[in-house]
């Protein structure tokens, strides 16, 4: 390889490194600046609805990564749509949540395991 084909290659990579950064900016900032597209319903009143309309895009993405799951299974949960969670995805969740309060030092709340088996049940109350 020529030290010119070796220049124009590292030159390429440093723009596609500020493009990436550029993005990761603006995904962030759109993520801050624009409501919720997808959320729960509006008279879900869960745990997990309220935590899912706190959270931001990629929050949410990383709370379903965390947990195991899909951000569209949370919203299913969440909304009632799914009465049955397991425990092992209970778990999963409250852990998740945990780890993105303390993350945001308490900003966004923690679901527990306990909140998400029962909260179709004492949702409204």
């Amino acid at each position: 390889m020529h030290s010119d084909d070796a220049t124009r290659i590292d030159l390429f990579r440093s723009y596609l490194q500020r493009i990436l950064q550029l993005l990761n900016w603006l995904h962030g900032l759109l993520a801050i600046n624009m409501p919720n597209v997808m959320s729960p319903r509006e008279n879900s009143d869960t745990p997990l609805s309220a935590w899912l309309r706190l959270a931001t895009v990629p929050q949410r993405e990383r709370c379903a990564r965390l947990a195991g799951t899909s951000v569209s299974y949370l919203y299913a949960l969440a909304g009632g749509h799914r009465q049955q969670i397991s425990a092992r995805l209970a778990l999963n969740i409250e852990d998740a949540t945990s780890r993105i309060a303390r993350d945001t030092r308490g900003r966004l709340p923690v679901v527990t395991a306990r909140e998400l088996a029962f909260m179709h049940d004492l949702a409204g109350l």
